[in-house]
């Protein structure tokens, strides 16, 4: 809930950073209490947080800048780390692992899909 968040082009903090948290934080319990209780707005939900999600990443993709801002905020303490490490590469595995968390997700909607007959229709 303290962190500030890449959001619209910039490093949002204040109240944007604690809503964004809420968001995420209330899309994880409802997505809990969906898929354990195997409801059909918890098979629902699934794909309408994959899309948020992927909508929010795609947009944090899109801005380079923001990603580099924040990653010199997140690594800060660890100033040292950029002698060891580029700065590019480090963008470059953030990116990709930004990449990977959607498919990630992508592919859990997709086993839910496979999955559907355990959801009360």
């Amino acid at each position: 809930m303290t962190t500030e968040v890449p959001l619209f082009g910039a490093v949002r903090g204040g109240a944007v950073k604690v809503l964004y948290h809420l968001l995420y934080a209330t899309l994880f319990l409802a997505l809990g209490v969906g898929l354990w209780t195997g409801r059909r707005w918890g098979y629902r939900l699934v794909f309408a947080g994959t899309l948020y999600y992927t909508l929010d990443k795609f947009l944090y993709l899109l801005d380079r800048e923001t990603i580099e801002v924040h990653l010199m905020q997140q690594l800060q303490p660890y100033g040292e780390i950029f002698e060891l490490i580029e700065k590019d590469s480090i963008l470059q595995m953030m990116v990709l692992t930004t990449v990977l968390f959607v498919g990630c997700w992508w592919g859990f909607a997709l086993y839910i899909y496979l999955r559907r007959g355990y959801f009360r229709f």
